[in-house]
């Protein structure tokens, strides 16, 4: 371990083609006090770069054929780790970085304040003329830079410096994905990028000179081009519109985050932290009441992701009895009551659906149904109607408004008044708020006929709108648990003996009135009436899920 960070194993690493001019003047300059080993790794040098590297005693690697230098990179890092590094340093062997800047570069890795350490030759931008970098290659920098602070949404000073510090989980990511060429360097941020790493620059002197090694002016234009490629890429991944592997990651994927908590689904844990929560999710839930119209946006309790079935939850270890005090102080919501023509729209479209899908339907349970709309519209179409719900009011609501009376608090209740199995269950922006989602798709199964229906509606958040609206997607509420992809729900419902037999992306009918406050987070503004008409809104992120119980 390195003697001036104390538990550290601090490696240099050489990436090396035709460097024996300069590779002795390199390795002296590096400060070894600093450093427990130093690798060359040598990508079919044509000159004398090995013989010199062997004199020097330092770990040698070559490369029977020369394979670039993003591939160079990836051997080095492989060897490194496999000497149990903590910290790398890769410094280029022609002697154009400065290594006596290696202890600036490892410190603020060794201490915890960031992944990694670039020395950025633009920090002070005059240093990088005075070093003698040429001037259409110091322009290509800066305005390369800037396009790329644009797309990726950082602030770094230069993207394209060789003289960098990484500590170990970075290198841990999946390098081996990325090219070997010169964009390797580029790639690596993108990926540290999207997995939620942090990268600190300091200011570094460079020299120019004529056995320092550098790209062509036409090379450099080639890669120009291939970093707008990269960026684009990225761009086309974060959108969802073509999925790059290389860029397929999450912070869930930064081997920093430490496996965490039980998946409430497949009871693996193998969850990983998809987002730090940006809200104490106690203190709200201990101090607000439930609103099925939910304007509070933002990313409550921290969210994980599981690896094993890809379901998203809310770290849920300390909320149990404040989510109960939560849902117990639910009022009846007179912005949802208010926006019941519109909502009994959408319910009627569903209603037609099932219907389709089940014609010989009779009796249909609705879980978490609220006041009682859908169940109001399956009524009236002459079915036998039942619900769940554990708002009082709510219930009462439905009872005294609706005159729906099989409406009960709790399943034992429903139980006792109804034995007998349904032909079709809904449960409409319910599952996400359940602390066992699983135990709902468990439940309903035994209420169901053989080849009964279950209908639920959920948030999708692999969707391109949540892509997009990343912590501003509005489905991140106080009172959702659970977060779907397509993939997590057939994890849930597939082992269970239901068949998908139908799905689609939900539309809503709600007031324009009730969108804006939405979106603007002021659910109490006072708009004028004339903003209360029905617009349909579909964001493409919620879905509806028709399942059929296999026959028995």
């Amino acid at each position: 371990m390195s003697l001036k960070v104390p538990g550290k194993k601090i490696i240099v690493v050489l990436p090396a083609y035709n460097a024996a001019k300069t590779l002795e003047k390199t390795v002296f300059a590096i400060p070894k006090d600093w450093v427990d080993e130093i690798i060359l790794v040598d990508d079919a040098s044509r000159d004398d770069t090995v013989a010199v590297a062997k004199r020097l005693g330092l770990k040698t690697f070559t490369h029977n054929e020369n394979i670039g230098y993003g591939g160079n990179q990836k051997t080095c890092y492989r060897e490194a780790l496999k000497l149990g590094a903590d910290i790398v340093v890769m410094v280029h062997p022609d002697f154009q970085y400065d290594p006596s800047f290696i202890p600036e570069m490892v410190q603020p890795i060794a201490r915890g304040e960031c992944d990694a350490v670039f020395g950025s030759r633009m920090y002070i931008k005059r240093n990088a003329l005075l070093g003698g970098m040429p001037y259409w290659k110091f322009f290509a920098n800066i305005f390369l830079t800037w396009l790329e602070n644009v797309i990726l949404q950082m602030h770094l000073t230069e993207y394209h410096s060789g003289f960098r510090a990484y500590g170990r989980k970075v290198l841990e990511l999946p390098l081996h994905l990325n090219s070997d060429g010169f964009v390797f360097d580029t790639e690596i941020i993108v990926q540290m990028k999207v997995a939620g790493m942090n990268i600190k620059e300091i200011s570094i002197t460079t020299r120019y000179f004529a056995e320092a090694s550098m790209i062509g002016f036409w090379r450099s234009v080639q890669y120009g081009f291939h970093i707008v490629s990269i960026l684009s890429r990225y761009m086309l991944n974060r959108f969802g519109i073509k999925r790059y592997e290389q860029f397929s990651l999450t912070k869930s994927d930064s081997p920093s985050c430490t496996p965490r908590g039980t998946c409430p689904n497949c009871q693996e844990r193998q969850s990983r932290l998809f987002i730090r929560g940006t809200v104490n999710l106690e203190s709200f839930l201990e101090n607000s009441p439930y609103r099925i119209t939910e304007a509070n946006i933002g990313v409550y309790g921290d969210i994980y992701r599981c690896a094993n079935c890809d379901l998203y939850f809310v770290d849920r270890s300390n909320i149990g009895e404040a989510l109960h005090t939560y849902y117990a102080r639910q009022r009846l919501d007179d912005v949802y009551v208010k926006d019941a023509s519109g909502r009994r729209h959408a319910f009627r479209r569903v209603l037609r659906k099932i219907s389709f899908l089940n014609p010989s339907m009779k009796r249909l349970l609705d879980i978490g149904c609220g006041p009682g709309f859908f169940l109001a519209e399956a009524k009236e179409a002459g079915l036998d109607v039942w619900g769940l719900e554990i708002s009082s009011e709510s219930a009462k609501f439905a009872k005294e408004k609706l005159d729906l009376f099989h409406v009960f608090p709790n399943e034992e209740a429903l139980g006792e008044a109804s034995p007998q199995p349904f032909d079709a269950i809904t449960a409409f922006d319910f599952v996400e708020h359940a602390l066992n989602p699983k135990e709902v798709f468990i439940s309903s199964h035994k209420k169901l006929k053989s080849g009964g229906l279950l209908v639920i509606t959920v948030p999708i958040i692999d969707s391109l709108a949540a892509r997009l609206l990343g912590k501003r997607w509005h489905a991140f509420v106080p009172s959702h648990l659970n977060y779907f992809t397509f993939k997590s729900l057939e994890h849930m419902y597939r082992p269970l003996g239901y068949s998908l037999i139908h799905k689609s992306w939900h539309w809503k009918y709600l007031s324009l009135s009730y969108v804006i406050k939405r979106l603007f987070k002021k659910p109490d503004w006072r708009l004028p009436k004339i903003l209360d008409f029905i617009i349909p809104v579909n964001f493409f992120d919620e879905a509806e899920v028709y399942l059929r119980k296999e026959n028995t």
